[in-house]
């Protein structure tokens, strides 16, 4: 049951992370193939301050390099996309994602 998925699931110690490239569908899950193109499906598109964020990445000459598999080492608090009026995802209103979106069409 859904009400027995704890709040903010993905911020917690152990969640996994895969690298999947340009495409937002998930290897692992079969979507239909509309998913992909369909501009009414929303894309969560990390906050630039999110914790999320910082933990997926590896600082590299200024940017970032995303591995193929985080592992979080510790839970996170989220971060409220929406104070900052950066239009992205308000990760302390969503219980589970699929996919993020952590740099501009990289998921």
């Amino acid at each position: 049951r859904c009400s027995d998925i704890p709040t903010g699931m993905f911020l917690n110690e152990g969640a996994t992370y895969r690298l999947i490239g340009g495409s937002n569908l998930p290897e692992l899950v079969e979507d239909p193939i509309e998913f992909a193109t369909d501009t009414t499906i929303k894309k969560f598109v990390l906050p630039s301050d999110s914790q999320l964020k910082e933990a997926l990445c590896v600082a590299e000459l200024g940017g970032c390099k995303y591995p193929n598999k985080v592992v979080l080492a510790k839970s996170l608090n989220c971060t409220d996309g929406t104070l900052f009026g950066t239009g992205n995802g308000n990760e302390c209103d969503v219980d589970t994602v699929r996919t993020v979106q952590v740099d501009e069409g990289l998921f």
